[in-house]
This record gives C-alpha cells, sequence and structure tokens, in this order.
C-alpha cells in the first residue's frame, strides 16, 4: 500500500490545521498584550532640516563673479566668430572619454 500526501485531502487538512493554530496563537499573543497588529503605512515629513541642503544647493548653483566674466568673454568670442577650437586638445578628449 502506498500513501501519497501531495495533493491529497491528508495534505490539505493538515495545512488547514496548522493555519488555524498559527492564527490562534497569534489571537492569543494579542489578548494578552492588547496591542493588535495593524497595517502600516508609509509616511514622510519635511522638516526644518532641509534648509541646509537648499542652502548648499543654492551655493553650489551660484556662478562667481570671475566664472561669469569668463563665461560672458567665452560667448562674446563664440559670437564674433574668433573663438578659436584646438583639434588636438579635442581628439585627446574624446580618445580619453568613457563612452
Amino acid at each position: 500500500m502506498r500513501v501519497d500526501l501531495y495533493n491529497s485531502a491528508a495534505a490539505t487538512e493538515a495545512t488547514t490545521q496548522a493555519s488555524k493554530i498559527a492564527q490562534d496563537k497569534s489571537l492569543n499573543a494579542q489578548a494578552k498584550t492588547g496591542v493588535q497588529k495593524t497595517e502600516t503605512e508609509d509616511t514622510t515629513t519635511l522638516t526644518s532640516a532641509s534648509d541646509p541642503v537648499q542652502s548648499l544647493t543654492k551655493t553650489a548653483l551660484e556662478t562667481t563673479p570671475s566664472r561669469a566674466a569668463k563665461v560672458a568673454l567665452l560667448k562674446q568670442s563664440v559670437n564674433d566668430a574668433t573663438y578659436q577650437l584646438d583639434s588636438a586638445k579635442i581628439a585627446e578628449a574624446l580618445a580619453n572619454a568613457d563612452v
């Protein structure tokens, strides 16, 4: 005689009983502690602690007067068609690029 526990009524019954026992234990634990399990929800709270990050971001995005002057000169050179490209530097930069 062969007993097959896979997909049999005995296996289904054992699973059902184990589930009921686990649920009973959970209910007993809740009754003892007076604490019920509830579903939790993720929340986010923004505080004044984000102010330093905003300040640093603003500082990083600001340009210095010397950089602004350099950019203005480069723009003027490009607009006047007097800006000279260095093809060797361009080729070197392309060769060294991690693309």
